[in-house]
């Protein structure tokens, strides 16, 4: 871009430009139109060159039948000689930055060219390629193991297994012994009349009847949502349930377990 600080602000429509071949001869006659101040206040006016690649002899003035300053130019800028560039370590500039890859990039081997082409592997690979050889992939066996080293896991033992663990595991959380009674809510009391339900989310505990204190629980279950209920007691005892929930009134019944 052809410039010139002509040194004061405010030229824009007086300074003029005459532009010339690089032989001295006219070009384009003076003209003060299509000059601008590149920043405003400080001077420095500038022009499009009217044919980029050409050398031109842009001559200043800042007015008619004065002289300001000359330049000529192609109006073909090397911008690369002076932005920065910056690498960890080093400052230098955008085209030694270019060339430093151009020269990586010159050392880069023509085969195998990178245009996708297949490579192959040299005779130290052999080994590796007879170890993976189609014959040894298809001696792979498809089941789990050889037929002769194979035994089919016994399954009726291990659903008997878990069935057995979790029955034990019910009858743990009741209290459960082998031989017990399940005494419910529809069960008969001593006096003959189902027990019924109770508070849901009620505490249901068995004591012996003898254990007036309430000293040693024997069983023990909470009621569900509907008030249902059951455990376990064991059998040639009376014992005395106890309905208790806090915020109600305790309920108790006798129930004999033959």
């Amino acid at each position: 871009m052809p410039t010139y600080d002509s040194g004061s602000t405010g030229m824009v429509g007086t300074a003029g430009v005459t532009i010339l071949n690089a032989d001295g001869t006219a070009h384009t006659a003076r003209a003060t139109a299509g000059i601008s101040e590149l920043v405003a206040g400080t001077g420095v006016l500038y022009v499009a060159h009217p044919a980029i690649g050409t050398p031109l002899i842009f001559v200043w003035d800042k007015g008619v039948g004065t002289l300001g300053a000359s330049e000529t130019t192609t109006g073909v800028y090397d911008t690369l000689g002076f932005i920065e560039y910056t690498e960890p370590g080093e400052g230098v500039t955008l085209a030694e930055a270019v060339l430093d890859v151009k020269e990586k990039t010159d050392n880069l081997p023509a085969s195998p060219a990178a245009v996708g082409s297949a490579m192959t592997l040299t005779a130290a690979y052999d080994a590796a390629k007879s170890a993976a050889s189609q014959t040894s992939v298809n001696a792979i066996p498809t089941t789990p193991l050889l037929a002769e080293d194979y035994t089919a896991p016994d399954n009726a033992g291990i659903a008997a297994a878990k069935a057995a663990a979790e029955a034990a595991q019910v009858a743990a959380a009741v209290g459960y012994i082998d031989g017990d009674t399940l005494i419910t809510q529809a069960s008969l009391d001593t006096d003959g009349a189902a027990i019924g339900r109770t508070t849901a989310g009620a505490t249901v505990t068995a004591y012996l009847a003898a254990d007036t204190g309430r000293a040693t629980p024997k069983r023990q279950a909470t009621a569900d949502e509907d008030g249902d209920w059951s455990l376990y007691l064991t059998g040639g005892s009376t014992y005395t349930l106890v309905f208790a929930k806090s915020g109600y009134s305790e309920a108790t019944a006798e129930v004999t377990v033959a």
